[in-house]
């Protein structure tokens, strides 16, 4: 359901609340509730035409949370964020889940699925290659950290350059260059390097 751009991000997460019945106190108190965990208490009054896309999708994905769904469909809820506001989300998803919510969610972001999620379906054209938790997964790779890089340039060029480092072992396919690696905190600093260096940010 798309927002409506010439309501206020307050009106939109009412009508929400409303479509799904909630009364008149507890959407009050549910609206307070997410405008502060999403930081749009400054943004309740403006409307959505009015705000920038990281902001819109903030609101979105707020009001997605207004009814308390026992199940949630998530898809890219953290596309087009900056990696402060992706990881406030990824907290407030967890905190959700862990209170006995089921969430789904479909994300090109590896380091997002790994914070995330107890299951991992990767899909390649259309279809489930693997099915597991996490850690089984990357022990399916042979274990090690994943490390996820917002790349802007030649996403080709960069894996051709790292793929042969030696502390590499595997280069997921993804929006974002996703990197295996033994051990993260022994070689962060070197493959950021060589990141920044072929292009990358």
């Amino acid at each position: 359901m798309a927002l409506d751009f010439y309501s206020t991000v307050y009106d939109n997460l009412d009508i929400y609340g409303r479509i799904f019945h909630m009364k008149a106190k507890e959407r009050k108190e549910r609206i307070k509730y997410l405008l502060s965990e999403f930081e749009l208490e400054d943004k309740r009054n403006v409307t959505i035409d009015l705000l920038s896309g990281g902001l819109q999708r903030r609101v979105q994905v707020a009001r997605a949370f207004m009814h308390l769904p026992e199940i949630l469909f998530l898809d890219e809820p953290t596309i087009g964020l900056d990696p402060v506001s992706r990881r406030k989300i990824w907290h407030f998803i967890k905190e959700f889940s862990m209170n006995g919510h089921t969430v789904i969610l479909t994300t090109h972001y590896m380091d997002e699925a790994d914070y995330l999620c107890d299951r991992i379906g990767i899909i390649d054209r259309g279809k489930i290659i693997a099915l597991d938790t996490p850690k089984a997964l990357k022990d399916r790779l042979g274990g090690g950290d994943i490390v996820t890089f917002n790349v802007k340039g030649d996403l080709d060029h960069l894996r051709s350059a790292i793929s042969n480092l030696d502390y590499v072992k595997t280069i997921i396919r993804g929006e974002d260059l996703a990197v295996l690696v033994e051990s993260a905190d022994k070689v962060l600093f070197e493959l950021s390097e060589e990141v920044v260096k072929n292009a990358g940010r």
